[in-house]
């Protein structure tokens, strides 16, 4: 159930969601992000064993970087006041 096609397409709508939020200074983007990478993380256990190419999982680790470290400016940063005003 977890890996049917509609999680994937609601998750990927989620992440969008949370990046135009972001993008706009919105503080529910900072925390619809956090909560779609907290459901991620609980469900990797139960996604089993996949093979991927060396490029896949490069994109993967790196997206998977990038997204903490956005994460990580929008709540202990600068850019955490800014966000709370809700400009």
């Amino acid at each position: 159930m977890l890996q049917h096609p509609f999680i994937y397409v609601a998750m990927g709508v989620a992440k969008l969601t949370a990046a135009i939020g972001m993008l706009l200074f919105l503080s529910w983007g900072r925390w619809v992000l956090l909560g779609l990478l907290a459901v991620s993380l609980a469900q990797l256990p139960f996604n089993g064993i996949g093979v991927g190419l060396p490029h896949e999982n490069l994109i993967g680790a790196l997206t998977g970087l990038v997204d903490g470290a956005v994460l990580a400016l929008a709540f202990a940063s600068p850019l955490a006041e800014a966000m709370r005003r809700d400009a």
